[in-house]
Parts: structure tokens; sequence; C-alpha cells
């Protein structure tokens, strides 16, 4: 899904260089307890060359807390998209971070 260049700058982390770094930092996240993540785009542009384009969106993510229960972040992102040789759309940039401090998550 992501360009072998891809790089991630996420909340708290160093930046992520590569595939393999994006990989670790995504299994990371992942395997935090309680993690859960949903996101949607709000919107999307494509460049006038048709080989870059970005979204922009927001997302609410679930995981434990430091003091024990779960807590929600919501946030928004920006990915930027790179179209390859076989036309396919890959992750060349992904960004995200917090509207605010996490608050407790809610029972759904």
């Amino acid at each position: 899904m992501e360009t072998d260049e891809a790089r991630m700058l996420a909340p708290d982390a160093p930046l992520a260089d590569g595939k393999e770094a994006v990989r670790g930092l995504l299994t990371q996240l992942e395997s935090m307890e309680g993690f859960s993540l949903n996101w949607s785009p709000t919107s999307a542009e494509v460049s006038d060359g048709a080989d870059l384009g970005y979204t922009i969106g927001t997302y609410q993510m679930i995981v434990l807390g430091l003091e024990g229960g779960l807590v929600q972040i919501d946030g928004k992102y920006t990915t930027i998209w790179k179209k390859q040789a076989d036309g396919a759309w890959k992750i060349a940039v992904d960004m995200f971070n917090a509207n605010a401090p996490p608050t407790p998550a809610t029972e759904s």
C-alpha cells in the first residue's frame, strides 16, 4: 500500500523513513492494547499531471491510556499518494496529529 520511499510523521515519534520503518510503526500502533481506528476522508485532490494526489480527513483512535482505561484520540490527517507505473496509487507520505489531549473512551 505504500511506496518503498514512504514516510510517516506520527505524533510523539521520530520520522518513519521507508516502507519497512512505516510498517514497523503501524505494527506498534496496532499492537497497542485496546487499539481501534476509524478514519474518514473529507477531501481529495489530484495534481494536473495525475501522478500525485492527497487526501485530508479525520480519525478517531482508541487505545489503552496511561492510567489503565481506554482513551479516545480525535484528530486529523493528510496523506500524499503517488501513482505507480502500473496505475496503482500508493502512499508516499502520511501525517496525523490529535486535535486535543485524549479523553476517556465511551462504550460502543
